[in-house]
């Protein structure tokens, strides 16, 4: 038999929808990684099998899940793999839905949907998502001083004059004063980033063993 998001569940509330992926991230979905360039973050992609009858069905399931997290903004893409053979003799199919790794889309599901009672896979999504945040923080301040930079040559000021006004190397100002070459996202690696410890565990879940259990004495509300 094969199984389907709830009418219930794609026909939800926000709070629903992001409950059931961001669960379902927790439970099958690849950890959010950094590449060994330490810059840029793997794929993120979660992966169900089917026995190859079931082909049609699966492609339902995956179009399903492909449109919960379109309703955040979080681009989906569908391929498919040959799987295994089970030890019934089944061949399966392996769909893989990966996640866009653009800044945007990762800075998204970090931020709304991350991974639910996963604690490892929180903490290293969090770490990502800090270093996204760093990322474009540094963009932000780049951007704030190529305009400075433009204005001042507006002014009348050269690229020597202005590069030691705001403390930038002479030919990044000639850059951007002659070539109007607009600062981008940086790839700087993480581990030159300044992450801070308090950012990346904020928001993990704690754990408490009840230790009492006490009846509500006020009236049911319907």
């Amino acid at each position: 038999n094969m199984f389907f998001v709830p009418e219930w569940i794609m026909n939800g509330s926000k709070r629903v929808k992001k409950e059931f992926i961001s669960s379902l991230m927790g439970s099958d979905g690849y950890t959010c990684t950094i590449k060994k360039n330490l810059k840029t973050c793997n794929p993120v992609r979660l992966t169900f099998n089917v026995i190859n009858q079931l082909e049609k069905e699966g492609q339902k399931y995956a179009q399903q899940l492909v449109d919960l997290f379109l309703y955040f903004n979080i681009k989906l893409s569908i391929s498919k793999r040959v799987g295994n053979i089970r030890k019934d003799g089944d061949v399966t199919l392996k769909f893989v839905l990966t996640l866009s790794n653009s800044n945007e889309s990762m800075e998204i599901f970090l931020k709304q949907i991350n991974y639910t009672y996963a604690l490892e896979k929180r903490l290293q999504a969090n770490l990502l998502l800090v270093y996204i945040k760093k990322k474009k923080e540094n963009l932000n301040e780049r951007i704030s001083l190529f305009e400075k930079a433009c204005k001042l040559h507006k002014e009348g000021l050269g690229s020597h004059k202005i590069a030691r006004r705001l403390d930038q190397k002479i030919g990044l100002i000639e850059n951007w004063i002659y070539f109007i070459m607009k600062p981008s996202m940086i790839t700087t690696k993480m581990e030159m980033m300044d992450l801070n410890q308090k950012d990346i565990s904020n928001f993990t879940v704690t754990w408490e063993k009840v230790k009492t259990i006490t009846e509500r004495q006020e009236p049911d509300q319907y």
